[in-house]
């Protein structure tokens, strides 16, 4: 697992690097700038997916558990955690009940619910290209709701 400090390090860089450009951005173009910045968010997401896929695969047989240790890495590195809910032997549902991010995103929530879902797809498909994983953001702490919930499905 990795350390707090370098979740810590992580996340103010995500911070540093995402988020303030983003929310800048958002500020300054308005609601155009989603179509713009969605292209570079998938681009940098398979990246990601290339990169973090491989040290997750094998660790199960099962496609759902090898994305959800997927997503547990990758939220783990900016300090995002949550738990994982079975609906059914296809479907898992993911609950955040805090995020440090959501307070600074929630004039801009399109970021989580826009950019959140081209990163989640684009990382899954990439870390994956042998399975079809389906993700999509059900709710955001960025947009009032109690907790983040996404669902994983194949």
């Amino acid at each position: 697992m990795i350390s707090r400090l370098a979740q810590r390090v992580s996340g103010r860089l995500f911070e540093a690097l995402v988020l303030v450009p983003v929310t800048t951005a958002h500020r300054l173009a308005g609601e155009g700038v989603w179509d713009r910045l969605d292209p570079a968010t998938g681009t940098l997401s398979r990246v990601a997916g290339t990169v973090i896929g491989p040290l997750v695969k094998g660790k199960s047989a099962h496609r759902l558990s090898r994305a959800m240790e997927f997503i547990d890495r990758v939220e783990a590195a900016v300090g995002v955690y949550g738990t994982w809910e079975q609906v059914d032997e296809k479907t898992v549902l993911r609950k955040v009940p805090s995020c440090p991010f959501a307070k600074r995103l929630s004039g801009s929530s399109a970021f989580c619910t826009r950019l959140g879902t081209t990163m989640g797809k684009e990382a899954l498909r990439s870390a994956f290209p042998e399975h079809e994983i389906k993700f999509e953001i059900l709710s955001t702490i960025s947009q009032g709701h109690p907790c983040c919930t996404y669902k994983l499905w194949v």
